[in-house]
């Protein structure tokens, strides 16, 4: 029975050491692991309500076309929407919260009939550009009634 007891040993400090080392390790990695998520996830809801944004831009072209006769409904609207580096306080908070730039390409690919639009939206930190540009485009088409 002694002999049982004299060859059990206890944990050494080169073990203790060691195993809190590899604690540390996977602590650290786990809460740089979060820390990234994170991040990536605030720059995706920033990303995300920018495009919103812009294409609500879109979307309020596409319906104001629909309004506007005329033989050049495309210059109207160049006239009436094109913008550059808008600055937009979408919530009223009095800061900047969007930089928006909108764009038409009347006569696009040599068709009367058709306009390329350009929306950029930037997501506004202090009335600076934050990040990267959201661009949207798209084609409008606007063909004239014919009298049959």
């Amino acid at each position: 029975m002694l002999k049982n007891l004299n060859c059990s040993r206890g944990t050494t400090l080169v073990e203790v050491i060691a195993a809190i080392v590899i604690l540390t390790m996977v602590t650290v990695a786990v809460i740089t692991a979060l820390s990234h998520g994170a991040f990536f996830g605030v720059a995706a809801d920033d990303i995300y309500e920018t495009s919103l944004f812009a294409q609500a831009r879109i979307d309020e072209i596409r319906v104001s076309l629909r309004d506007i006769g005329g033989d050049d409904p495309f210059g109207e609207l160049s006239t009436r929407f094109s913008e550059t580096d808008e600055e937009i306080d979408h919530n009223e908070d009095g800061t900047i919260d969007y930089i928006r730039t909108t764009e038409i390409f009347p006569d696009h690919d040599n068709f009367p009939y058709l306009a390329r639009l350009k929306v950029t939206a930037y997501r506004a930190d202090q009335g600076d550009k934050k990040g990267g540009p959201v661009i949207m485009e798209t084609l409008l088409a606007h063909i004239p009634e014919t009298g049959h």
